[in-house]
């Protein structure tokens, strides 16, 4: 009954909202497949603590960026409804216009993401946003102020 649809990584489950379409219900669950595999890899290369895996961390914006990247596999994108952005996006609207350095901070993911191993993208991509915490915050915060959060 929950219209929030969260997840439970620990428990290896989801929910989703009763009145969410069949397309809505594809493309969430899509979404919350590629998390719950990453946070599986993940979590074998860390060895963090899965409440880390939460918001407002920063490794669970990473999370919520990444998807994009992943998402362009043929294989996911075929069958979501959702993908490509023009027709909705898969990850909040607010990282699409967020910048870094003077780059679009998911342009530089794209490119981290099809030139390295899942392991060593998930190394060098959160060392990237460690780096760029501060501008990726204050994004995060100006998108919450106007009202683009959830």
């Amino acid at each position: 009954m929950n219209p929030i649809e969260p997840r439970f990584l620990k428990e290896h489950r989801f929910d989703i909202f009763y009145k969410n379409s069949e397309k809505g219900a594809i493309g969430e669950s899509i979404h919350e497949i590629i998390h719950f595999t990453w946070f599986y890899v993940w979590h074998e290369i860390f060895h963090d603590s899965w409440e880390e895996y939460e918001r407002p961390s920063l490794k669970w914006i990473l999370s919520e960026m990444v998807v994009e990247s992943i998402m362009k596999d043929s294989r996911l994108s075929s069958i979501n409804p959702y993908f490509p952005r023009e027709e909705g996006g898969c990850i909040y609207p607010y990282f699409f216009d967020m910048k870094a350095g003077g780059t679009l901070i998911l342009d530089t993911l794209d490119h981290m993401y099809r030139s390295k191993s899942i392991k060593d993208f998930m190394k060098d991509s959160y060392a990237y946003c460690q780096a760029h915490e501060k501008e990726i915050r204050a994004h995060i915060q100006e998108a919450e102020s106007r009202g683009l959060c959830p």
